[in-house]
């Protein structure tokens, strides 16, 4: 009876897998380069890639990227208080 318990344990645990693969697909069926978060994820730091999009948008073959930062944060070193003043 043991072996039966385990063989279902794991079975299940395939088909947990499965369905979780499944909705991670989905997931990013939905998505396109101009989502915010793909777009980071691809180009931060990728310079091929960059250059290849930029050159078919722009339909040139000349174009060279130096550096690719995808997104910078800046926290603004003036508190509210001192806004309103």
């Amino acid at each position: 009876m043991i072996l039966g318990e385990k063989a279902g344990d794991l079975m299940g645990a395939d088909n947990q897998k499965q369905l979780e693969r499944q909705e991670i697909l989905e997931a990013i069926g939905k998505l396109n380069l101009l989502h915010d978060n793909l777009m980071t994820l691809v180009f931060d730091r990728n310079i091929e890639a960059t250059e290849l999009l930029l050159n078919v948008i722009l339909q040139r073959n000349d174009l060279k990227v130096l550096e690719v930062v995808a997104q910078r944060e800046y926290k603004n070193s003036m508190r509210m208080g001192d806004l309103l003043r």
